[in-house]
């Protein structure tokens, strides 16, 4: 029965796969524009093994990732905080949050580069921001269905501090968290692209800009891909987990492995910064100036080349 609804709910896709292989073969549309889905394939496949497009992966990723984590160390708190422990004050900032919740993350960009400047801070501010609400609004929700003779008894039973957190709130509220987690990953990347376009000399959302402006269009369709292909995986990363039972070690040990990944992604990252800076020209007025079609592209492959072989 699992077997036949996968299936059936696979048509769609398949046939958007085989049609993208078709029509452009098949003369409909200019192949110039949209390369077939094999042409589309072999570039991205040949990128990564020629190790071109691996650091914008990571880049992408790592930036993904610290959006993701900032997002959740300040919605998990603050949700948890005001709908368990300050219910009028959450009552009382709910529309507030609702309005900023529907804020369009495009137009802040501006605004965080005002504040933050040409950076990473921006990047990761703004990616911040779309996972924040979501996150939040599932917490408070969480926490909002939580059988109340569950919370009476807890308390009667002298269960407070982090005692009441860990064996009361996080275990009642998972599931609810994971699902705010993985709507703001969907997001995350959906903003992504929009966020690496602007000050930057790395990532997913650079790489396609700068596809665009040097017209490789297999390279555009590739990266658009593969940023598409990256969300599906996190989201279902982040559902597989949801329908873990809630335990304390795995939630430390999970947190952990993230934390690791962000540190050992933040090499690579920092050097690729280096390479924008290095590229950089004119005054800087508070946040710089950088030319991005200055940055060596033969740098890029070097430093994928290293990924690939081990050395980085």
């Amino acid at each position: 029965m699992e077997l036949r609804r996968l299936a059936r709910g696979s048509i769609g896709i398949v046939a958007f796969l085989l049609l993208w292989e078709v029509v452009p073969r098949s003369g409909w549309v200019d192949t110039q524009f949209a390369p077939p889905l094999s042409v589309v394939i072999g570039t991205a496949v040949a990128l990564l093994r020629e190790g071109t497009l691996l650091p914008h992966v990571i880049v992408s990723l790592w930036r993904a990732g610290m959006g993701l984590a900032v997002a959740a160390a300040v919605a998990l708190p603050a949700g948890l905080a005001l709908a368990a422990r300050w219910p009028r004050l959450e009552e009382d900032l709910g529309p507030l949050m609702r309005l900023l919740g529907q804020v369009n993350p495009f137009s802040l960009m501006p605004v965080f580069l005002l504040f933050f400047g040409i950076g990473e801070t921006a990047k990761i501010g703004v990616l911040a921001w779309v996972c924040l609400w979501p996150v939040l609004h599932h917490t408070v929700n969480g926490v909002h269905t939580i059988d109340a003779d569950i919370l009476r008894s807890a308390r009667s039973m002298g269960i407070s501090g982090p005692a009441f957190l860990f064996r009361v709130l996080l275990p009642a509220t998972s599931q609810s968290i994971l699902a705010g987690l993985r709507t703001g990953a969907g997001l995350v990347f959906f903003m992504l692209i929009g966020a690496e376009m602007i000050g930057t000399g790395a990532g997913l959302g650079w790489f396609m800009h700068n596809a665009g402006a040097t017209y490789q269009v297999p390279r555009i369709y590739a990266s658009g891909a593969l940023i598409v292909l990256l969300g599906v995986l996190l989201h279902g990363a982040l559902g597989a987990i949801e329908k873990l039972r809630f335990r304390p070690r795995r939630l430390f040990t999970a947190t952990a492995l993230f934390l690791v990944a962000l540190a050992a992604g933040a090499q690579p990252v920092l050097e690729i910064d280096r390479l924008g800076a290095d590229a950089s020209h004119g005054p800087h007025h508070g946040c710089g100036s950088v030319d991005l079609d200055r940055v060596n592209p033969a740098d890029l492959e070097r430093i994928g080349r290293e990924m690939v072989e081990g050395r980085r």
